[in-house]
């Protein structure tokens, strides 16, 4: 079940990233599929943070490790190609991930914990913004 968890969430997350024409398009793609899909299916979300303690503890754990790893690696073979993204060259792979993902991430659990009431939808665009913003303090002055 959790293994069906992620494959949903990461279909939607492709459907999202086919539309990307820039970097931020990309940037945009990931929250914004990450908060549909949240608030879309929220059992399956609260059932994925739960779970995956257990799944790191047990025996899956090496799928799990294979699976985020191919997930990774998608997402870093499309933003490869966009030129701009040469200005975070700096920034290892597994904290930009972080860096993109984290706001949205932590607010999508206080939801599903039920300590903030807004849904997640509510702010997609300020948190692909935020999102967005984070990076570019970072970028490689040229």
């Amino acid at each position: 079940l959790f293994f069906s968890a992620l494959d949903d969430q990461t279909a939607l997350r492709d459907e999202y990233l086919k539309q990307s024409k820039t970097l931020k398009d990309v940037v945009e793609a990931l929250i914004y599929s990450y908060v549909d899909w949240v608030s879309e299916q929220p059992e399956f979300a609260k059932f994925l943070i739960t779970a995956r303690f257990n799944i790191i503890e047990g025996e899956e754990q090496q799928q799990l490790t294979q699976k985020n790893k191919s997930r990774n690696q998608k997402i870093f073979s499309l933003i490869s190609n966009f030129e701009e993204f040469k200005a975070f060259s700096l920034i290892p792979h597994e904290l930009l991930l972080s860096l993109v993902i984290g706001s949205t991430e932590s607010y999508c659990r206080a939801w599903l914990s039920q300590r903030v009431k807004a849904d997640p939808k509510d702010y997609r665009e300020i948190l692909a913004k935020a999102a967005w913003n984070s990076l570019q303090d970072l970028r490689l002055e040229h």
